[in-house]
């Protein structure tokens, strides 16, 4: 049985331009804009779990344009010492 633990789940938003109601256009950034956020920190039992946690998290904070989602995860197995 695999134990995943130190799972951390980031957003992170790019934004490249915004809109300026008083020009009445887009202007872009010299430098893209990038906002990090943790969502989740944790560890999960199994694989069912931990598959449930990651499509929930990506779904719920994912919205299409300009987001990501980074996972990092640490995946132990036990060792097996009877020989």
């Amino acid at each position: 049985m695999l134990n995943i633990g130190d799972i951390k789940i980031t957003k992170i938003r790019t934004e490249k331009d915004y809109y300026d109601s008083n020009k009445k256009k887009h202007i872009k950034y010299k430098n893209p804009k990038v906002t990090k956020k943790i969502v989740y920190e944790g560890s999960c039992y199994d694989i069912g779990e931990f598959y449930e946690t990651l499509k929930f998290n990506v779904e719920k904070h994912s919205s299409g344009y300009g987001d990501e989602v980074n996972l990092n995860v640490e995946i132990k197995s036990p060792s097996y010492d009877y020989f």
